[in-house]
C-alpha cells in the first residue's frame, strides 16, 4: 500500500470510527440523537470535531442547569463517560474529541470551572494538559 492509499485508509477508518461512535452516543441519549440528526442535516454529514464541540457545549450548559434539570445533566455525564471511555482508542478520533469536546472547557469563567471537575478522568487529564500548555520560547 503506497502512502496515498494509506492516507485514504486512515481517513476512511477515522471517518468510520467517528460515524460508529456518534451513532453509539446517539443511542445513549435522546438529546444526543437529536443533536446528531440536526448536525448531519445542517452539515450534510458528520464533522466529528464540530459534533464533539456541540456535545461539549451541551455538557457545560446542562451542568449550569443541573439544579433545575438534574436528569439532563445525568444524561450529559453518561455521554461524557462514554466519550472518556473512547478517548485514546483511535488517534484521529482522540484529536476530534480533544479539539471539539475538551477544548470547550478551556475558556470557562471562574464560576463554571468546577464543571470540568465532573469530567471523567481521561477527559479531565486532557483538560489539565491543555490548560497547562505553554508555547516554547524560540531557540
Amino acid at each position: 500500500m503506497d502512502e496515498s492509499e494509506q492516507d485514504l485508509a486512515d481517513e476512511y477508518g477515522s471517518s468510520r470510527h467517528a460515524e460508529e461512535f456518534a451513532h453509539t452516543l446517539g443511542t445513549l441519549s435522546p438529546r444526543v440523537s437529536a443533536t446528531l440528526e440536526d448536525h448531519r442535516s445542517y452539515h450534510d454529514g458528520l464533522l466529528p470535531t464540530i459534533f464533539f464541540s456541540e456535545l461539549g457545549r451541551w455538557y457545560i450548559d446542562s451542568w449550569r442547569r443541573r439544579n433545575e434539570n438534574p436528569e439532563e445533566f445525568t444524561d450529559a455525564l453518561m455521554v461524557a463517560d462514554a466519550i472518556g471511555g473512547k478517548f485514546t482508542e483511535y488517534a484521529t478520533l482522540d484529536e476530534s474529541i480533544a479539539v471539539g469536546f475538551v477544548e470547550m472547557f478551556t475558556d470557562l469563567s471562574e464560576g463554571d470551572r468546577p464543571c470540568a471537575d465532573a469530567l471523567p478522568q481521561p477527559l479531565k487529564d486532557e483538560y489539565q494538559r491543555m490548560k497547562s500548555w505553554k508555547p516554547q520560547a524560540p531557540s
